[in-house]
Protein backbone atom coordinates (compact mmCIF):
# COMPACT_ATOMS: atom_id res chain seq x y z
CA UNK A 1 0.00 0.00 0.00
CA UNK A 2 3.02 2.52 0.75
CA UNK A 3 4.20 1.70 -2.73
CA UNK A 4 1.09 2.98 -4.34
CA UNK A 5 0.65 5.95 -2.40
CA UNK A 6 4.36 6.78 -2.97
CA UNK A 7 3.70 6.58 -6.93
CA UNK A 8 -0.02 8.68 -6.85
CA UNK A 9 2.15 11.21 -4.38
CA UNK A 10 5.26 11.84 -6.57
CA UNK A 11 3.50 11.74 -10.06
CA UNK A 12 3.37 15.01 -11.45
CA UNK A 13 0.31 15.57 -13.85
CA UNK A 14 0.39 18.08 -16.81
CA UNK A 15 -2.00 19.68 -18.80
CA UNK A 16 -2.68 18.52 -22.45
CA UNK A 17 -5.04 18.94 -25.63
CA UNK A 18 -6.61 16.45 -27.92
CA UNK A 19 -6.55 17.53 -31.44
CA UNK A 20 -8.28 15.49 -34.34
CA UNK A 21 -6.47 16.23 -37.74
CA UNK A 22 -7.74 14.94 -41.06
CA UNK A 23 -6.32 15.21 -45.06
CA UNK A 24 -8.25 13.55 -47.82
CA UNK A 25 -6.36 11.84 -50.33
CA UNK A 26 -8.87 11.69 -52.86
CA UNK A 27 -12.92 11.26 -53.07
CA UNK A 28 -13.20 8.04 -51.01
CA UNK A 29 -10.45 7.83 -49.04
CA UNK A 30 -8.64 10.45 -46.06
CA UNK A 31 -6.67 9.93 -43.02
CA UNK A 32 -7.29 10.69 -39.86
CA UNK A 33 -5.13 11.59 -36.79
CA UNK A 34 -5.09 12.14 -33.31
CA UNK A 35 -2.50 14.06 -31.63
CA UNK A 36 -2.00 14.79 -27.70
CA UNK A 37 -0.42 18.28 -27.87
CA UNK A 38 1.33 19.72 -24.74
CA UNK A 39 1.48 23.02 -26.39
CA UNK A 40 -0.48 25.21 -28.58
CA UNK A 41 1.80 25.43 -31.80
CA UNK A 42 0.49 23.89 -34.19
CA UNK A 43 3.05 24.75 -36.72
CA UNK A 44 5.53 22.55 -34.76
CA UNK A 45 3.32 19.58 -35.76
CA UNK A 46 4.21 16.96 -38.84
CA UNK A 47 0.50 17.05 -39.20
CA UNK A 48 0.67 20.92 -39.63
CA UNK A 49 3.99 20.51 -42.68
CA UNK A 50 1.75 18.20 -44.05
CA UNK A 51 -1.72 20.30 -44.67
CA UNK A 52 -3.59 18.31 -42.49
CA UNK A 53 -6.95 20.57 -41.24
CA UNK A 54 -7.50 20.38 -37.55
CA UNK A 55 -11.13 19.34 -36.87
CA UNK A 56 -11.59 19.17 -33.40
CA UNK A 57 -9.76 20.42 -30.03
CA UNK A 58 -10.33 19.33 -26.66
CA UNK A 59 -10.03 21.72 -24.24
CA UNK A 60 -7.30 21.19 -21.62
CA UNK A 61 -7.34 18.31 -19.81
CA UNK A 62 -4.96 17.01 -17.42
CA UNK A 63 -2.87 14.34 -17.76
CA UNK A 64 -1.70 12.35 -14.44
CA UNK A 65 1.43 10.88 -15.77
CA UNK A 66 3.06 10.03 -18.92
CA UNK A 67 2.77 6.09 -18.81
CA UNK A 68 0.70 5.88 -22.00
CA UNK A 69 -2.47 4.96 -19.59
CA UNK A 70 -4.54 7.74 -21.78
CA UNK A 71 -4.65 5.69 -24.63
CA UNK A 72 -4.96 2.34 -23.18
CA UNK A 73 -8.29 2.21 -24.49
CA UNK A 74 -7.15 3.27 -28.05
CA UNK A 75 -5.64 -0.05 -28.97
CA UNK A 76 -8.05 -2.11 -28.26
Amino acid sequence: MAPDLYSELVAVPFMSKFVVFAKRDDLSAAKLRLFCMTDDRIEKTLEGQEHFTEIARSRDIEVPEPSGGVFRNLRR
